[in-house]
């Protein structure tokens, strides 16, 4: 990275408004986790309508797919003791196909069209996903289902 004058690593803390234009500045964003729990940054990208490559593994599978973002295939493979801060026998998580990484990088450059397009279904999915409407109508959902289920 420090031989690469593209390549600028910032590693600081920064205010919400900073983190969003950091986001923006990009042509793409790639997230070639091993785990996500919800997928703030993919989600980030989308609402800010940039291509968004992404392993096909864990919360991002919520709202990334063929048709949203560059899914890359993995293979889910044992977290071995030492690997993670906490271990749990038989734990798995994601050991991204670097070849399938490298693909959708290309793809994304080369076929502007289809990243535009998987970018606006991205942006699409993820505001009626969890817009404030959305994320009400469900949250009354579920305590409709829990007062009706501690009723009976």
């Amino acid at each position: 990275a420090d031989a690469d004058p593209r390549i600028v690593l910032i590693n600081e803390r920064a205010p919400f408004s900073k983190y969003l234009g950091i986001i923006g500045m990009a042509d793409a964003l790639v997230s070639s986790h091993r785990s996500e729990g919800f997928g703030y940054l993919p989600a980030y990208a989308m609402l800010q309508k940039l291509p968004v490559i992404v392993t096909d593994h864990s919360g991002t599978e919520d709202f990334c797919d063929n048709t949203t973002s560059f899914p890359v295939s993995c293979d889910l493979v044992e977290i071995k003791r030492g690997d993670f801060v906490y271990h749990a026998d038989g734990a798995r998580w994601a050991d991204v196909h670097v070849s399938s990484l490298a693909e959708a990088m290309v793809l994304v450059r080369t076929n502007y069209e289809e990243a535009r397009k998987r970018a606006k279904l991205g942006y699409e999915t993820v505001s009626r996903l969890y817009s404030m409407k959305s994320m009400c109508e469900r949250y009354e959902q579920n305590l409709a289902t829990m007062i009706f289920s501690n009723a009976t």
